[in-house]
């Protein structure tokens, strides 16, 4: 009786020690199972980081995927990258991530290569996901959804697309 103990208390042990390991483990893969849908204009990063630090950790992961920062607002936990030139597009994307109740905000914009008179200012176009592979509005969400991901696994975050009004 005392084998059959033993041998019980160790599988219930083993059971509860698997199952806080895959707790553990489960926001790192709900945020490789997360897919945009056609329309959808904001990615948010969820992490339990307080909110200053995940704005310093943003900003690192934007420089080292090779976004230059161009405004950056460390009151209101905020920052706009520099407009990504794509060869043979007359649009350019830029990123506006901030920082929000322990998620990080990742929007973008698509800025026109083309000049205007002054009394004209055009407004940029916020990014979606739509059109085919390579089309520059395409490219643009590509360039957000592959900063998100880099986020979220840097931060062990979770990664939901929404469709921002």
């Amino acid at each position: 009786m005392t084998t059959f103990r033993l041998l019980f208390c160790t599988l219930a042990i083993a059971l509860i020690s698997s199952g806080l390991y895959a707790q553990t483990t489960a926001p790192q893969s709900s945020s490789a199972l997360a897919i945009p849908e056609t329309g959808d204009n904001l990615i948010l990063v969820g992490s339990s980081m307080p909110d200053s630090l995940l704005y310093l950790r943003a900003g690192q992961v934007l420089i080292e995927s090779g976004f230059a920062i161009s405004k950056a607002d460390g009151d209101r936990l905020s920052m706009q990258t520099e407009a990504r030139k794509i060869a043979k597009a007359s649009t350019f994307p830029y990123l506006v991530v901030s920082v929000v109740k322990g998620a990080v905000q990742v929007t973008g914009f698509m800025e026109s290569a083309s000049k205007t008179p002054p009394r004209q200012p055009l407004t940029p176009a916020a990014i979606t996901n739509s059109g085919a592979k390579g089309a520059p509005m395409r490219i643009g969400f590509d360039y957000m959804s592959d900063y998100a991901q880099r986020l979220a696994n840097s931060i062990n975050g979770t990664i939901t697309y929404a469709k921002q009004q």
